[in-house]
């Protein structure tokens, strides 16, 4: 695959360069790249998981991740003013020094879970004095970036392995698949622009498909 797209990138320059007339190369069809389904955590691991989180500066970030399925760069830009509490949403939308990656706004409900742990959070960052209008700080300052190291912390000792951001951002949308949730309704949770990045979850809805015709009035006999 990669020496086909190189060898057209050639062509093209060559026709650029009129040392041909044409890019022969982009007549021949793609071969179809199979990639590996996304890695999710199971509830167990998500349990073990913020058990062991709790007490650390990332634990509402984490919840946070799991329950809305945020992107990394929209949970650092996240802002009180994002939340609303009394209707109990939250909105991922573009700032004027940064924008989400399709340019749109989404907005969440939130979950009772994450509903209790950010007032938490909200309460003790007013306790601490933080005057910040970022959700997530450390030490009263922005979180930028510096989490892999606390997170890797976290993930060892809750004896797990290779869990990122983005592993968290998986799991909200395989969980989802799985509990019924339709990939159109996932695709926008998510914030996908094409469909076909929510298409990579469509394995795991097999199996609630299949089950659908138990919901027949006459399938019980």
């Amino acid at each position: 695959m990669n020496e086909l797209v190189n060898l057209s990138h050639m062509f093209k320059m060559a026709v650029r360069w009129r040392y041909v007339d044409h890019n022969v190369v982009a007549m021949v069809e793609k071969p179809r790249v199979i990639k590996n389904p996304p890695r999710f955590l199971n509830c167990e691991d998500v349990d073990r998981l913020l058990e062991t989180a709790q007490g650390y500066y990332i634990y509402p970030l984490l919840v946070t991740a799991l329950h809305t399925g945020m992107r990394k760069s929209e949970l650092l830009n996240l802002k009180w003013s994002d939340i609303n509490f009394e209707h109990r949403t939250v909105t991922v939308q573009s700032k004027p020094d940064w924008h989400t990656k399709n340019y749109k706004s989404r907005t969440l409900q939130l979950t009772p879970v994450l509903y209790s742990v950010l007032k938490e959070h909200e309460q003790e960052q007013r306790g601490l004095g933080v005057k910040s209008d970022y959700v997530f700080t450390y030490k009263g300052n922005r979180l930028l970036d510096g989490i892999k190291k606390s997170l890797r912390t976290v993930v060892k000792r809750a004896g797990l392995e290779g869990v990122t951001l983005h592993t968290l951002r998986h799991t909200f949308a395989s969980q989802l698949v799985m509990a019924g949730v339709t990939l159109r309704e996932v695709q926008e949770l998510m914030g996908h622009q094409s469909f076909e990045t929510t298409l990579q979850y469509a394995h795991l809805s097999e199996d609630h498909v299949k089950r659908q015709v138990l919901k027949l009035p006459f399938a019980n006999g």
